[in-house]
């Protein structure tokens, strides 16, 4: 997909989240508390409500983005430019490209899609390249959690 392309395609975060929920509604979800099958939609919460216990869920779980709150927008920015680019590019540049002040939750994400990518290349390549790395996205949930980070914190 070309810069133009993408654009057009998503331009603001409410696009984003439109193409992740229809990508979220493919899959059937069970309610872990009630075992019951229908949700519905809270677009103000941007959740699924379980229609018989009330159990929510974000839009995030279950996927790469879970545990973030960088919007949806840098996500599917992020997931373009790693599938257009031939070259790889820092998570410094990233922050500067996206305008995000912090420098430690752009790097999070640049490494989980990177991981991602890399299991996604061993399984092969081929065309449209972006929307298999979404579709990946939406059902792979990652347990990132950088040594370095966590020591300093001191939870490793």
């Amino acid at each position: 997909m070309k810069p133009l392309e993408f654009a057009q395609k998503y331009p603001d975060e409410e696009s984003c989240i439109t193409k992740l929920r229809e990508l979220r509604e493919r899959e059937i979800r069970v309610c872990p508390r009630c075992g019951h099958k229908e949700w519905y939609w809270k677009s103000d919460k941007l959740s699924y409500e379980c229609k018989k216990c009330r159990h929510r869920e974000s839009i995030r779980k279950g996927t790469v983005m879970e545990n973030s709150k960088l919007p949806f927008l840098y996500w599917f920015m992020t997931m373009h430019l790693l599938t257009t680019t031939k070259k790889t590019f820092s998570a410094i540049e990233l922050q500067r490209q996206l305008g995000h002040k912090r420098y430690q939750p752009v790097w999070e994400m640049l490494h989980k899609l990177n991981g991602l990518c890399d299991k996604l290349n061993s399984q092969g390549s081929g065309e449209r390249k972006f929307d298999r790395l979404l579709l990946a996205s939406v059902g792979h949930v990652t347990d990132f959690k950088h040594r370095v980070y966590n020591k300093r914190l001191g939870l490793a």
